[in-house]
């Protein structure tokens, strides 16, 4: 992650439901009716941007929950994950400058 990635703000797109069925996570696309799958560490994820985060620190809270994970695998699983999320309009990119 970049200087400038390691800053990027995210939030969750507000037209997204939830929901838990068993041990499996939804995220819901009301506006386009499509439906996703997330495994518990991209839920975990997913909770994360309920309020606008810095990508840093869900980066640092993963690699303190997983110290044994080499940190290049888990910045590249995170953004992977946060750009599928972006992709899909579930996931929003906050403008920094907004929040100063």
């Amino acid at each position: 992650m970049d200087q400038t990635g390691q800053h990027r703000i995210f939030v969750q797109a507000e037209n997204v439901q939830t929901r838990e069925i068993d041990d499996e996570f939804f995220l819901i696309d009301a506006s386009g009716g499509t439906i996703h799958s997330l495994d518990p560490i991209g839920a975990a994820v997913w909770e994360a941007f309920q309020q606008a985060t810095r990508l840093c620190d869900v980066m640092e809270e993963l690699v303190s929950a997983f110290p044994d994970t080499d940190r290049g695998q888990i910045e590249a699983d995170l953004d992977m994950l946060v750009n599928d999320l972006c992709d899909y309009d579930l996931l929003k990119r906050v403008d920094a400058s907004a929040n100063d």
